[in-house]
């Protein structure tokens, strides 16, 4: 029986909706959150953070995309470009920060994303001592997986320095849609994008 796509969605992928009804069994439990964290050495800039996220927002329709529920199936819709908010928590100077930051991060790690809007990213910077902070980005997994954490890193540098020199991306360079569930979170070493703000 073929279904009908109702005017502007897309049907999802098969993975998509299964990962869309386990979050419906179990909603409160951040399942296919994908959560990254980097310590970083100088100082970003939240404002421009944001502008360089909503650059590659821009370019990658699956950042922008909302999943909506018709007569029990799961489908995608584009949106347009939005500019994500940057959540800062200041923890200079402050007793047991490093405690506190590990509580912060397991805590955005856990947040629950609502699938029916297009903001299924969030990012955080917690500034500690010694000019260093801790960039937070957290994703959910149906617009985003380990094949294209790399891409969106590279384009994040790119606009973040200089957005008027980031490169069109290629058939090849665009997100992949997920395929498995998330191992849980990264926390590499990411190198400070762009000098002091």
């Amino acid at each position: 029986m073929t279904r009908t796509v109702p005017d502007g969605l897309l049907p999802a992928a098969n993975v998509q909706e299964r990962m869309w009804l386990a979050e419906r069994l179990e909603p409160d439990l951040g399942r296919y959150n994908v959560p990254y964290a980097w310590e970083v050495q100088g100082r970003l800039s939240p404002a421009a953070l944001a502008d360089a996220v909503a650059t590659v927002i821009e370019r990658h329709e699956i950042l922008r995309t909302t999943f909506v529920e018709h007569d029990g199936r799961l489908y995608q819709r584009i949106d347009e470009p939005w500019i994500p908010s940057v959540v800062v928590v200041n923890l200079r100077g402050v007793p047991g920060a490093r405690q506190l930051l590990a509580g912060w991060l397991s805590e955005q790690a856990r947040k629950t994303f609502d699938i029916s809007t297009n903001r299924l990213l969030r990012l955080g910077i917690a500034e500690l001592d010694g000019d260093r902070q801790v960039l937070f980005l957290g994703l959910h997994h149906l617009v985003s997986d380990a094949a294209s954490l790399p891409i969106f890193l590279r384009e994040l540098r790119a606009a973040y320095r200089q957005p008027a020199l980031l490169p069109e991306p290629s058939p090849e360079d665009r997100p992949v849609r997920p395929a498995a569930p998330p191992g849980g979170a990264t926390v590499p070493k990411l190198p400070r994008p762009g000098g002091p703000q």
